[in-house]
């Protein structure tokens, strides 16, 4: 689990380099949340492990913070902030780690809409309000 959470945070790094941009990002990442999310059956297990407060969960964490050389889910979630600050999308005047946070919990969202959703609104619009709403939000 370790090896496959390093080798997907290593990928999704590479693009984030090559798109560049806050809004490109998210878009991104919601898009390879549509294609991973059916590949596997696993995402909310994975939040699931990695919240729990067990000591399974506690190892599991201490393997993938030692051993993920930089390329960790809350990483790339704090490259994200770092990469709409420097493009000035998005203003650094909220504490870092909340902005993480902020956009960790609409990822999860997201994921529980893709499990669990009623259909309400197409993927697309799901993508353009999650964007929209992270931008206002941090601006």
């Amino acid at each position: 689990m370790v090896y496959q959470i390093d080798r997907i945070c290593g990928q999704i790094q590479k693009e984030f380099e090559r798109i560049g941009n806050f809004t490109g990002i998210i878009h991104f990442v919601l898009d390879y949340m549509d294609e991973e999310i059916k590949k596997r059956d696993c995402f909310i297990r994975y939040i699931h492990i990695l919240s729990d407060n067990g000591p399974i969960s506690k190892s599991l964490r201490e393997k993938i913070d030692g051993k993920s050389g930089g390329r960790s889910p809350e990483i790339l979630l704090r490259d994200m902030v770092k990469i709409g600050v420097e493009n000035g999308e998005i203003r650094d005047f909220l504490p870092e780690g909340f902005m993480f946070m902020e956009i960790g919990g609409k990822l999860i969202a997201y994921a529980m809409y893709l499990e669990f959703g009623d259909g309400e609104c197409t993927k697309e619009e799901a993508h353009r309000l999650i964007c929209d709403s992270l931008i206002k939000e941090f601006n």
